[in-house]
């Protein structure tokens, strides 16, 4: 087998970089596609209060469907969250009913309510523009 030549300094043969490569691509594409799924079930939340943890958020949206995951942002070093969270639920009709509570009341604050996007990295940006 042709040793490779491409300036890495590896002695793997090419035919190996090249499997092992298009493993991590398309690895890679799966947790994308998985991501971009569980995109479709979540929604994001803005203005909760400092105090606000992860049970009074669930006991607030658990009329909208069963949750898989709730996501709370705060600061490094303290324990407040910043007022910004990410819930994931089990079916896009708990997204759907979460989406009806935007500027409702949660812990003496309105909260915002809405449909998570996608994040696209900008490389994987770049080759959607392209393709």
């Amino acid at each position: 087998m042709p040793k490779s030549q491409n300036g890495t300094g590896s002695d793997l043969p090419d035919t190996l970089q090249f499997k092992i490569s298009n493993f991590a691509t398309a690895n890679n594409q799966s947790l994308a596609i998985q991501r971009a799924e569980a995109d479709t079930r979540s929604i994001f939340v803005r203005g909760l209060s400092p105090e606000t943890g992860p049970e009074v958020i669930e006991d607030h949206f658990k009329a909208c469907g069963p949750i898989s995951r709730i996501t709370l942002f705060s600061q490094k070093r303290k324990r407040n969250t910043i007022g910004y969270a990410y819930i994931e639920f089990e079916a896009v009709q708990g997204r759907a009913n979460a989406l009806d509570l935007n500027n409702s009341i949660l812990n003496g604050y309105s909260i915002t309510v809405k449909k998570k996007r996608t994040n696209v990295k900008s490389n994987d940006r770049k080759e959607l523009q392209q393709g």
